[in-house]
């Protein structure tokens, strides 16, 4: 009886060592399809540039929109409106995948 329990402690071990290579693999897997944005790389300063020119073409026309009361037509302010809706959205996702430098100067890129 005794080596009987050795023996399913020994598998048991070894079939936990073995989800935790499997889960160590898949994390790796997944770390190589979804890259960390890197604070201050050229990706996100010209996300941030573009975020930084709709708030500024909100800041111009949101107040001009008020007295234009018209919005049956298809105009320039429509599509902006539309591209506007369409990065914040996707902003999101792109904060999520953005890395940040903590306050010992070090950048923290982890996905997860």
């Amino acid at each position: 009886q005794g080596l009987k329990r050795t023996s399913t402690k020994a598998t048991s071990n070894q079939l936990d060592e073995a989800t935790k290579t499997a889960q160590a693999e898949e994390d790796e897997m997944v770390k190589r399809v979804i890259k960390t944005v890197k604070p201050g790389s050229g990706i996100n300063i010209m996300w941030d540039s573009i975020g930084l020119l709709l708030i500024a073409w909100d800041c111009f026309f949101v107040p001009l929109a008020f007295f234009e009361a018209n919005e049956d037509d298809f105009t320039l302010a429509t599509v902006m409106a539309w591209i506007g809706r369409i990065f914040w959205t996707l902003n999101i996702g792109m904060s999520c995948l953005t890395g940040y430098i903590n306050k010992q100067g070090a950048m923290i890129s982890d996905s997860w």
